[in-house]
């Protein structure tokens, strides 16, 4: 064969045959295999098939698939079918076929060969990338005349890329590997130096075990904390084996784990961070102290401890203030190193002051002077042999210091109060002592001496010192309230206002004068809202004292809140007028009744949603307070408005006036002619029996009156001052040598009477009905109402004897308390209601109680009506409704039922009887 032959030119021959035949192998040529297929016989004369010269074949296309990848092959200029395929992904086999047809149509299919050339790079871990290229060639057989056959050649650059990138995990933040190495996220030590990580996590979920080194402490002077370190390495291989890809890396990853610790003290509850040092030592010093530094608590790092201190340092001195001393000095803490415990040191300086200062009881303390510590004590006053009342003076530390008296008396002038000057009798004497002050805690003391500068005086005068008014509330309680600036000289006061709370008590005006001072018994008027107007009159000179009331405070809005609380003056029970300064918001109102006033009638108005409850009653002999609960129903919010009416009344306490004090004859002979004490003191009997009594104290039984008996010789002279039932007088003994001094006597006694001793009830009406069988010695009642959530008490009482009634209701129940008008008797009362059978609507109004608290002793023939004059209802509480603000029917009620009408609704009082 010749040499272009090889070159597998494309020339295939025809070949006639006279029937079909398969296919024919027609030979190899170069390595390629052609293979051609039989044509169709064609008819001819006795069935045979011409011969037909071979011609020369037309170009042909090859075709060859490479993969998924058609690759079609043309002749060049030299002839052969050649083509390239870039770009191909994956690595081909290493033999293909190409095909094409003959000039009849028939198919020839070729092998073709190559050798892969493939390179790897393996620079990404877990990434294998390949790529190279092979050219494939092949020949069809020669042609029957001895032609070569066609010569193909294909080229194929091919790469693939096999695996994924490897990194670290996701909590290591994917962190790239570098040279095979890698470093991971700080670990966490506890508090035993245990890593909070065994592994490392590679991107392709393979785990590193970890293997970690001892723990190391450094200290970091910046960061002012120790940090515990332990080192960790993970190692291992990742492999790539699949797609004719095969390659390992050897992967390291360096990991830490950490802790920080810091170190805190707490001394005395004061906790400061101690100082890192270079050393790995712990520092710490402390601002001073006002006490001595307790035990450290050390806190922090992989343990706490606790340090006992050592005193390094202390002194004392005395201060301005007798019986306290300052102390000073520092407390040092040492705790050395052990193990893996740092070494720490603390020091806390402390100053603070020891003892309790040390003053005159009840009259002031100490000044220090010159190393030694003075006061000066004037309380004690002469008798008429000058003599003082005392020779001990009380300190506050429960001692006393004894008082060395002076011979002789001198004479002063003195301010008396009044803007000018008195002559007084002095006698003067000094007291003195040593304290000595200890500090436990450190053992330091010091000594310190004081001096006390004594004076007692006496003098006499008919001086006006003060105007005091008394305040009672309906309990008993008392709060007394001086004249601010008060000067003798100006005849008319008046109080800065007092709460709106207060303008129901009662309220009495007292004098404190000189001790032959005359005093008229104060009289009481009533002014505008309420305003209490005193007159009094002294040493003839006539004092007006005026005590006014603040208005009822404005609250917060509320929906617990009424329309409005009417008054109708006239009695009539039907809504009257908007009461005075009305607004939602104010919870608490004032009616002022003349004496001869009807009893108003008072109608709270609430809005639908909202419903009224009737609460506390507070009584007194000159007013009343009726309280009504107020509740928003969505949300159960509730408030309380109270109306007090106040009316001036005569009582047994303001109208009681005992006789004069009764001098005895005396039948007692002096000691000596400076003898200025009496004989006896007591009371006179309504029958004319002088009665003596030991004591300053006492009470005297009614239709008594005070008496005193002076020794022969003396003369006596008597004054007083009362607050109610309670009188005190000072009796002014002149010796029976009349240039003697004279001494007083102070007495203070309780006037007793049947009705200002008594602390009663004479009925107790539920609303608007007595209870039957009441009996004032029973103090324990049950009855019936409609509804115990509303339901109205009203305690019945005697007005004129001047004792004051307390009712506190809560839910079913009430609680009343009676107090005597001379304070000394209290009596209890309680009261629980049930639901009727088949009950109606509820009482929250109430009626005559709050004006004419009470009703006179005996009159009992009166309490129905004016308990039935009451008029509780309950407006629009059932039934129907009515358009917004249509009143009441004028009629008034027949019983104590409460009604139900067609309005908004509203409860009714009518505050007197």
């Amino acid at each position: 064969m010749r040499e272009e032959e090889n070159h597998a030119p494309n020339l295939i021959k025809r070949v006639g045959t006279a029937a079909a035949v398969t296919a024919l192998t027609l030979g190899t040529v170069g390595g390629a295999t052609i293979t051609a297929l039989a044509d169709t016989t064609t008819p001819g004369n006795g069935g045979t098939t011409p011969t037909t010269p071979e011609q020369p074949a037309t170009d042909r296309t090859y075709t060859v698939t490479v993969g998924q990848t058609g690759v079609t092959l043309k002749k060049n200029a030299e002839g052969v079918y050649e083509a390239t395929l870039d770009g191909y992904k994956g690595i081909p086999s290493d033999t293909l076929t190409a095909t094409t047809t003959d000039d009849t149509g028939n198919p020839i299919a070729i092998t073709i060969k190559g050798t892969l050339n493939t390179a790897e790079d393996t620079t990404v871990i877990g990434v294998v990338k390949q790529s190279g290229s092979i050219t494939y060639t092949g020949a069809g057989a020669d042609t029957s005349d001895g032609q070569p056959g066609d010569r193909l050649q294909l080229t194929v650059n091919y790469a693939q890329t096999v695996g994924e990138k490897v990194t670290l995990g996701k909590d290591d933040d994917n962190t790239e590997f570098k040279g095979g190495k890698a470093t991971a996220k700080d670990a966490t030590l506890d508090l035993k130096d245990k890593p909070d990580r065994e592994d490392i996590t590679l991107s392709d979920g393979t785990k590193l075990p970890i293997t970690w080194g001892k723990a190391a402490r450094t200290p970091d002077t910046e960061g002012n904390r120790i940090t515990v370190t332990r080192t960790g390495k993970a190692t291992g291989t990742v492999s790539v084996d699949k797609d004719g890809a095969k390659a390992e890396w050897p992967v390291e990853v360096d990991i830490k784990a950490v802790r920080y610790n810091t170190w805190a003290g707490t001394v005395n509850k004061t906790t400061k961070p101690f100082t890192v040092n270079k050393d790995g030592s712990l520092t710490l010093e402390y601002d001073t102290m006002d006490a001595l530094p307790g035990d450290m608590s050390v806190t922090g790092g992989d343990r706490n401890l606790t340090i006992i201190p050592k005193i390094a340092k202390k002194s004392s001195a005395t201060t301005d203030k007798l019986g306290v001393i300052s102390v000073a000095g520092q407390s040092e803490y040492d705790s050395p190193a052990e193990g893996d415990q740092p070494a720490f040191k603390a020091a806390a300086s402390f100053a603070y002051t020891v003892g309790k200062e040390i003053t005159i009881k009840g009259d002031g303390g100490f000044k220090q002077d010159g190393g030694k510590y003075t006061a000066s004590y004037d309380k004690f006053t002469l008798d008429n042999q000058n003599k003082p009342d005392g020779n001990d003076i009380a300190l506050s530390d429960g001692t006393k210091a004894t008082v060395k008296w002076d011979d002789k008396t001198t004479t002063v002038d003195k301010d008396n109060g009044k803007g000018g000057t008195a002559v007084y009798v002095r006698l003067h004497g000094t007291a003195t002592g040593v304290i000595d002050v200890k500090d436990e805690a450190t053992g330091e003391h010091q000594q310190e001496t004081y001096l006390i500068d004594v004076t007692a005086d006496r003098a006499q005068d008919k001086s006006l010192n003060m105007l005091t008014v008394t305040r009672t509330d309906a309990k008993g309680g008392k709060a007394s309230i001086d004249m601010p600036g008060f000067d003798p000289a100006k005849h008319e006061y008046t109080l800065e206002a007092l709460p709106y709370s207060t303008i129901g008590d009662a309220f009495t005006l007292s004098a404190d004068t000189g001790v032959d001072a005359t005093v008229s018994k104060p009289t009481l008027t009533l002014g505008a809202g309420s305003e209490r107007i005193f007159h009094v009159t002294v040493n003839d000179v006539e004092y007006t004292v005026n005590v006014p009331f603040q208005s009822a405070d404005i609250k917060a809005d509320s929906k617990a809140k009424l329309e409005g609380i009417y008054v109708n003056y006239t009695g009539a029970a039907t809504k009257g007028q908007l009461i005075d300064n009305w607004n939602p918001n104010r919870l608490d109102y004032t009616i002022t009744l003349g004496a001869d006033s009807k009893s108003p009638y008072v109608l709270p108005v609430a809005p639908e949603g909202v419903s009224i409850q009737a609460g506390d009653v507070t009584q007194s002999a000159q007013s009343s307070k009726q309280a009504w609960t107020v509740t928003y129903d969505a949300t159960s919010e509730s408030r309380t408005y109270t109306v007090t009416a106040n009316r001036p009344v005569k009582t047994a306490v303001t109208e009681f006036k005992p006789a004069d004090p009764i001098r005895q004859d005396g039948t007692v002979e002096p000691s000596d002619d400076q003898d200025a004490s009496l004989a006896s003191h007591g009371y006179v009997t309504a029958d004319g029996k002088y009665t003596p009594v030991e004591g300053d104290e006492y009470t005297i039984p009614e239709g008594g009156t005070f008496s005193y008996e002076p020794k022969i010789g003396q003369s006596a002279t008597v004054s007083s001052t009362h607050t109610a039932m309670t009188y005190e007088y000072t009796v002014t003994v002149l010796p029976k040598d009349m240039t003697g001094y004279p001494k007083q006597h102070t007495y203070k006694v309780t006037y007793l009477t049947k009705a200002t001793h008594a602390a009663q009830l004479t009925g107790i009406g539920v609303d608007g009905k007595l209870i039957g069988g009441f009996d004032p010695a029973k103090h324990e009642y049950s009855t019936q109402v409609n509804d115990p959530n509303e339901w109205v008490v009203s305690p019945q009482y005697d007005k004129t004897a001047g004792m004051s009634v307390s009712t506190v209701k809560k839910g079913a129940d009430a609680t009343i308390t009676v107090t005597s008008g001379d304070g000394l008797v209290s009596t209890t009362y309680r009261l629980h209601v049930t639901r009727k059978p088949f009950g109606g609507k509820g009482t929250v109004g109430v009626g005559g109680q709050l004006a004419q608290t009470g009703m006179s002793m005996g009159v009992i023939s009166g309490i129905l009506a004016a308990i039935v004059a009451v008029g509780i209802l309950i407006w629009a509480v059932g039934g129907r409704y009515a358009k917004k603000g249509e009143h009441a029917p004028d009629a008034e009620p027949d019983d104590a039922t409460a009604q139900s009408n067609d309005a908004d609704k509203e409860s009714e009082s009518n505050p007197d009887d």
